[in-house]
């Protein structure tokens, strides 16, 4: 999702104050520099009006200090504990600092306090936490989040914009690739269909998801890969009609259906002697670091000679494992860790990005990061994996 600052312009306000009308004046017309001027000097004269602090924190926002609007905000709660658009506003300022846990706790409070007649509110609030849960690759609930918002509000575009980028034809979240959302539908039937059968509503090992993913998706390669044209020409309702309608036999569950890691003489050879740096637990992961080091500068014909088997300077294996490192952190807060602990990897991990990226390359590695580990991780949400990632994958 492109990057989106959630505070808008002040609404309501009481405009018989001359004083504050100028003030807010100043804020419509965007001269952010000139009310906060204004307005700090008047302090006093406007403490005991809560849309004071609102202006002021649309001021920083304004001219890019997104902490001192937080600051300005947080204060203000203080003051106004049970005020719906403080809490609203808190919770676009905790957004804009990326502190996502604490957005959500604002924008939950501030819909819990908007009564049901305030509609148009109600629905700005459940469109933002569509836009927090999406960043946060909560990708479920931020559809979820939309739909709330449209049934609040019917005419909020911002919303209906969001459902129209980010939501596909089946009302779940569009896949990174167009191609996989018949697949990713085909496997959420099924998933619930294997939840219902085993009344549970989650897997209890990665050796149950794996073998439940092995299986739903040589079924999907089995039946459906062979009539793709015949979908194409379908609508929605027919193809979940008909992926509904297949049968899966999950007898085999608990089988190991797996073959061992394979050894490194049944790996490419090339591909093995360019890596030679690399443990051969950490091959597997080797695909991933693409986007880390893409993002840094290595060129991809250069990646694709060590793949082929050029030996890689003693640089190079530093960035490699640079990549790696980031990597473990970044697929380690992609699994149902708590709150806490996933902004606790993701800053260790942008640490880490900093060595070698700027501020804004760093971000863009950790964003394509988190995709791809994302869509690898999806079935898997509910598992908490262990530190050494390499074994729950051999």
């Amino acid at each position: 999702m492109k990057k989106q600052n959630t505070i808008k312009p002040l609404f309501d306000l009481p405009d018989s104050e001359e004083l504050f009308a100028h003030f807010n004046s100043l804020i419509l017309q965007k001269k952010y520099a000139d009310a906060l001027n204004f307005g700090k000097s008047k302090k006093t004269d406007f403490a005991s009006t809560y849309n004071f602090y609102i202006g002021l924190a649309i001021c920083y926002s304004g001219i890019e200090k997104p902490k001192e609007a937080l600051k300005t905000l947080i204060e203000a709660a203080a003051i106004f504990p049970n005020n719906s658009d403080i809490y609203y506003y808190l919770g676009s300022a905790y957004f804009d600092v990326k502190n996502y846990e604490d957005s959500e706790k604002c924008f939950l409070r501030s819909l819990e306090l908007f009564p049901e007649s305030k509609k148009i509110e109600r629905s700005e609030c459940l469109n933002n936490l569509g836009i927090l849960y999406w960043n946060d690759l909560r990708r479920e609930e931020a559809v979820n989040s939309w739909k709330a918002s449209v049934k609040e509000n019917p005419f909020n575009n911002k919303a209906l914009e969001n459902i129209k980028e980010f939501v596909n034809e089946y009302g779940e979240p569009k896949a990174s690739n167009q191609l996989f959302d018949d697949l990713y539908h085909f496997q959420n039937i099924h998933k619930k269909k294997y939840f219902e059968l085993t009344a549970k509503n989650k897997f209890d090992s990665i050796e149950e998801t794996e073998d439940w993913f092995e299986i739903v998706t040589k079924k999907w390669h089995d039946t459906v890969e062979t009539i793709l044209p015949e979908i194409g020409s379908m609508t929605s309702a027919q193809r979940t009609s008909l992926y509904e309608s297949v049968t899966i036999d999950y007898s085999t569950i608990g089988k190991k259906l797996k073959s061992k890691k394979k050894s490194p003489k049944e790996t490419s050879k090339s591909f093995r002697k360019g890596f030679s740096f690399v443990d051969e637990i950490l091959l597997q992961f080797i695909p991933l670091t693409i986007p880390i080091l893409t993002v840094y500068g290595l060129e991809k014909e250069r990646f694709e000679e060590i793949a082929g088997g050029a030996k890689a300077t003693e640089d190079e294996e530093d960035l490699f494992f640079w990549a790696f490192d980031f990597l473990e952190l970044i697929l380690e807060a992609s699994t149902d860790v708590s709150a806490a602990e996933k902004k606790s990897l993701l800053l260790e991990a942008e640490q880490i990005a900093l060595e070698y990226l700027d501020e804004d390359d760093a971000e863009d590695a950790i964003r394509l990061t988190r995709e791809l580990c994302h869509d690898l991780f999806r079935d898997l949400a509910s598992i908490k994996l262990n530190k050494d990632l390499g074994k729950n994958f051999s």
